[in-house]
């Protein structure tokens, strides 16, 4: 064999090593980047449903709070009518008889463990006008500003010529979503306060 015979094949078979080798580079190339793909599109599901997991763990949380929120006890009674320049007293109405009117009034518990604000109660189509905290010892007008976690207010109508047949209370939460709840513990988030 000549010398120019096994430099062609020896050029050959390094030529066609190199193509397999070449070949089999890009097969093991794709299939890293195949596997790669498929890695990145588990994570991405991951990552898709821990995103949903969270959200729906925000949602349950605010809706927690919000269920912790609600209408506790509701009467309607006779008391004295007030003047409008009334000053609440609260053994005005032992004293004073002659006069009397029906008001409704509604107890709100805040049993989470988060503050709420802004609490308004409609009774009928009439607002809450006075709110009473601490066993009736303090006395403010509403909607009542905020009520901390595990307290309780009660919510007083105005002066009504009949009984109240209906309540709802609305608040907003600490994070700032509001909520409507009714007297028999319905709680629904609504986009905005109107009242």
């Amino acid at each position: 064999m000549s010398g120019e015979i096994v430099a062609a094949s020896i050029a050959a078979v390094s030529a066609t090593a190199a193509l397999v080798a070449t070949v089999s580079n890009i097969i093991y190339q794709g299939r890293l980047f195949r596997d790669q793909r498929e890695l990145l599109q588990r994570q991405a599901e991951l990552y898709r449903r821990q995103a949903d997991d969270l959200r729906d763990s925000s949602t349950k949380t605010h809706m927690h709070q919000a269920s912790s929120v609600k209408l506790d006890d509701w009467t309607s009674r006779l008391v004295p009518k007030a003047s409008v320049e009334f000053k609440y007293d609260p053994g005005l109405f032992s004293r004073k008889s002659d006069t009397a009117a029906v008001t409704s009034s509604v107890r709100v518990c805040n049993d989470s463990d988060r503050p709420i604000r802004d609490i308004q109660v409609r009774f009928d189509s009439a607002f809450a006008r006075w709110a009473r905290l601490h066993d009736d010892t303090l006395m403010l007008r509403a909607p009542l500003p905020g009520l901390g976690p595990a307290r309780s207010a009660w919510f007083d109508s105005d002066y009504q010529n009949s009984y109240t047949e209906f309540v709802i209370l609305r608040f907003t939460d600490a994070d700032g979503s509001h909520w409507q709840a009714d007297i028999l513990g319905d709680v629904k988030e609504i986009k905005a306060r109107d009242w």
